[in-house]
């Protein structure tokens, strides 16, 4: 069987960039909801600030989020993630949703040097467009960038 993860510790590296991938469940439209969406931007910027990560950008899809994140204390990414997912799908119940909306699992990829996370940030930031939501990131309103 193919090994998905990487070893636990690089998950805890310090500073070290990570661009993450979280989709829904059966590619379930659950972040069309503005208040849900919006709620679930605070949590994600609330978990960063609690568990000392770094969040650099984050955007929001219909079926998918994206977010690039490094480790800034002692919590490992993994852990971040969890987190998330949990009291997403909590918070999902207030909102009509039933069991889980997100998928298990999770895409993550580390990134290597500054142009790396350069060109992720620009893609996380550019996928509004290239879906045709809107034609300028800032008239999207489920994505924020803090560089």
């Amino acid at each position: 069987m193919k090994k998905i993860r990487l070893d636990k510790e690089v998950y805890l590296e310090y500073g070290r960039p990570c661009h993450i991938n979280i989709r829904s469940k059966n590619d379930a439209l659950v972040f069309v909801n503005r208040e849900f969406t919006f709620k679930c931007m605070t949590l994600l910027e609330s978990l960063c600030e609690k568990y000392d990560f770094l969040l650099y950008v984050y955007c929001f899809m219909p079926d998918h989020l994206h977010f690039i994140i490094s480790v800034q204390g002692e919590k490992s990414i993994i852990e971040l993630v969890q987190a998330f997912k949990s009291l997403t799908t909590l918070e999902s119940y207030t909102h009509g949703f039933e069991g889980k909306i997100l998928q298990t699992r999770f895409y993550d990829h580390f990134l290597r040097n500054w142009e790396d996370l350069e060109r992720h940030i620009k893609y996380v930031l550019e996928n509004p467009i290239r879906k045709g939501l809107v034609r300028d990131f800032k008239d999207y309103p489920f994505g924020k960038s803090f560089i």
